[in-house]
């Protein structure tokens, strides 16, 4: 998962006496040296297969759980710099729950990873020392994949908007997050693919501007692998839908936030010997919450 899986927002509003009328210019929170957020992330992968030879009807369904929990400590940052310079991270949970229903406990839970981008190399060390090579091509894997900055910045609206309104994304951005998560070996129509943020909510608590912004990425599917060796055409009107919301305070003070994202996957094709249909849905959920700094 990026560090966006969920990407962190927020809304500065105006002060009129309305939300409905209000505009927001939505920004992102500004990381500093120092800060400690703790982060816990659930995902869970629901797939069915479904063949059909005419004669007979094959359905094939499989579940997968992931979960993760960590803090992460700003060490560094610099300016103009695409990501955190440098960032201290440890892990507390990581299992991942395969389709035979066992549960397997990453070797990572309980290890801290230091991430450090000062120079032209990423450099990453688990416990102070170079990883081990069990562990080196996953964490390459786990970090090159966070969101940058500018990535980030991209998906932001180019002027004020209200509650309701819409605004296309940077759609190299978008299909990047949807690229993420969906099977490996799926092409895409990216072209006419739709790429959309809104802002759905804005209210006041106690003071303070709460909101919840919505980013849809719909792109139609080209191919899709059945397994390892195959790859087939498949009928229009199959598509890939992800919805990503976020909701957090929204005066920019913290980075703590709550966010879910859906992703469905819907395929027809036709195989030689049958009829093929997919449905795919992973859902996930993020919270962020700044960790108090010890008084001194």
């Amino acid at each position: 998962m990026s560090r966006t899986l969920f990407a962190i927002v927020v809304v500065l509003a105006t002060t009129l006496p309305s939300l409905a009328d209000d505009t927001y210019t939505i920004q992102w929170y500004s990381w500093k040296e120092g800060d400690v957020l703790k982060v816990t992330t659930t995902v869970k992968s629901i797939q069915s297969m479904k063949y059909d030879s005419g004669r007979r009807k094959v359905t094939d369904e499989q579940e997968q759980d992931h979960e993760v929990s960590y803090t992460e400590e700003i060490l560094s940052k610099l300016a103009d710099a695409p990501h955190i310079a440098k960032f201290r991270r440890t892990y507390h949970t990581w299992s991942d729950t395969g389709v035979d229903g066992e549960k397997t406990v990453h070797p990572l839970v309980g290890k801290t990873v230091e991430v450090d981008r000062t120079g032209k190399k990423q450099v990453i060390t688990v416990g102070g020392k170079p990883p081990t090579d069990d562990l080196a091509e996953a964490l390459e894997t786990e970090f090159a994949a966070e969101e940058s900055l500018e990535d980030a910045a991209n998906q932001l609206p180019a002027k004020p908007v209200k509650v309701g309104d819409t605004w296309p994304l940077d759609k190299k951005t978008a299909l990047a997050e949807v690229k993420k998560v969906i099977f490996k070996g799926m092409e895409l129509n990216e072209e006419k693919g739709t790429y959309t943020g809104k802002l759905v909510m804005a209210e006041k608590k106690n003071g303070a501007v709460y909101g919840t912004i919505e980013f849809t990425h719909m792109v139609p599917v080209k191919k899709y692998p059945v397994n390892d060796d195959m790859t087939v055409d498949v009928e229009a009107g199959s598509v890939v839908t992800m919805k990503e919301t976020l909701t957090k305070r929204l005066d920019g003070s913290e980075p703590g936030s709550k966010s879910t994202m859906t992703l469905s996957i819907a395929v027809k094709a036709k195989l030689p010997d049958s009829k093929l249909e997919v449905k795919t849905t992973i859902t996930g959920s993020e919270t962020q919450e700044l960790v108090p700094k010890a008084k001194k």
